[in-house]
C-alpha cells in the first residue's frame, strides 16, 4: 500500500483507508469530505457536522456556567448519557430537540448552530430565543435559496430529491439535524442561515 501524505489525492486516501478499515472490520463513513468514525460495541457512529457545532456550543455554555454534566442534564431536562454524546457531536437530534434546548437556554436557535458562537459574544450569544415555527422558518429560507440558485431542484438535491422535497414542503414534521444540514450544504449555505427568523435578519 502506498504511503499517505498531504499531497496524496483524496480518492487515493479513501482507497487506502478503506483497505485498512476492511482488515479491522470497521465500516468507513464518508460525508462532505470528512471522515469521523467511532466503533462502540459493534455499532458504528459518524460525527455530524451541524450537531458537532451545536454540541460544542452547548458544552461551551456549560463551561461558562461551571456546571457538571449531570447538573447540566438536569437543567436541560436531558438524559445525561445522551447529553455527553450530544456535546461531542455524535448524536443526530431532531429539530424539535434543538429548539427545546435553545428555549431552555434562552439562546437563538440559529446562533447555536453557528461556528462563530464561541468567538463572537456580542453578535451570537446576545441573541435570545424567539418563539417561532422553526420548520417553517427553515422551509421558507430554503425555498428562497432554491429560487436564487441557477440549478434546478433535481440538480441541487440529486439522489435525495424526495427527502428534501418532503422536508421543505413540511411533510416531514420533525426532521433530523443531519437532513437539514445536508439540504443547507446542497444549497451552498449553512444550517444557521436557514434557521434565522425574519426578525433576526433585521438585527
Amino acid at each position: 500500500m502506498r504511503s499517505i501524505n498531504h499531497e496524496t489525492p483524496k480518492n487515493e486516501v479513501y482507497k487506502s483507508l478503506r483497505i485498512i478499515f476492511k482488515k479491522l472490520k470497521i465500516k468507513m463513513f464518508r460525508e462532505d469530505g470528512g471522515l469521523m468514525i467511532r466503533r462502540d460495541k459493534g455499532r458504528h457512529y459518524i460525527k455530524i457536522k451541524d450537531c458537532e457545532v451545536f454540541g460544542a456550543n452547548i458544552a461551551y455554555l456549560r463551561a461558562i456556567e461551571n456546571m457538571k454534566l449531570y447538573e447540566w442534564a438536569d437543567y436541560l431536562e436531558y438524559d445525561r448519557n445522551r447529553l455527553s454524546e450530544l456535546e461531542q457531536g455524535w448524536q443526530d437530534i431532531k429539530l424539535s430537540t434543538a429548539v427545546k434546548i435553545a428555549k431552555k437556554l434562552n439562546k437563538s436557535v440559529a446562533m447555536l448552530f453557528d461556528n462563530s458562537f464561541r468567538d463572537d459574544p456580542k453578535a451570537c450569544q446576545s441573541k435570545t430565543y424567539e418563539e417561532a415555527d422553526y420548520l417553517q422558518v427553515f422551509s421558507e429560507n430554503a425555498s428562497r435559496a432554491i429560487n436564487r440558485n441557477e440549478r434546478n431542484k433535481s440538480q441541487l438535491f440529486s439522489d435525495k430529491r424526495e427527502v428534501s422535497a418532503r422536508v421543505i414542503s413540511r411533510t416531514v414534521h420533525d426532521p433530523r439535524i443531519k437532513t437539514l444540514g445536508w439540504i443547507a450544504s446542497a444549497l451552498g449555505t449553512t444550517l444557521s442561515e436557514l434557521l434565522l427568523t425574519d426578525k433576526e435578519k433585521k438585527e
